[in-house]
C-alpha cells in the first residue's frame, strides 16, 4: 500500500483519522505535517523539470517506432535525431502541434 500523506491540507486530517486505525499506538502526525514546509514550493510539480512529460514520452515511443519498423534500420540517423531535438523541444515550449485523429473505417454488413 503506497500511504503516500496528502499534500492537500483538506485531506490530510481524513488521511491521519484512517490512518491511526491502522496504527493504534499513537502515531505522532505532526512530523508528517512540519515536513510539508521543506517540500518543494507548490508552483513546482512532477513536469517542473521536463514540461509537457507524456508528449516527450510519446515521442521518444514514435522514434523506436520508425527505428524499429521494416526498413528503419537504413534512416538517416542525423536527420532523424535533429527532428527528434526540434521535436522534443517544440514540445516543451507547448507550441508542438497536436495530433489529428484520422478517421477509421468502420465496418458494413456485406452488402450493405
Amino acid at each position: 500500500m503506497y500511504r503516500a500523506f496528502p499534500a492537500r491540507s483538506a485531506y490530510q486530517q481524513a488521511w491521519i483519522d484512517y490512518e491511526n486505525k491502522a496504527f493504534p499506538w499513537g502515531v505522532n502526525w505532526r512530523v508528517a505535517l512540519d515536513s510539508l514546509k521543506y517540500t518543494n514550493p507548490g508552483s513546482l510539480h512532477h513536469e517542473s523539470n521536463l514540461p509537457h512529460f507524456n508528449q516527450v514520452q510519446e515521442r521518444f515511443h514514435l522514434l523506436r517506432d520508425l527505428w524499429y519498423a521494416p526498413g528503419g534500420a537504413s534512416m538517416d540517423v542525423n536527420e532523424t535525431l535533429d527532428r527528434l531535438q526540434t521535436d522534443l523541444q517544440s514540445i516543451v515550449n507547448g507550441t508542438y502541434p497536436t495530433p489529428t485523429l484520422e478517421p477509421t473505417a468502420v465496418a458494413t454488413a456485406p452488402g450493405g
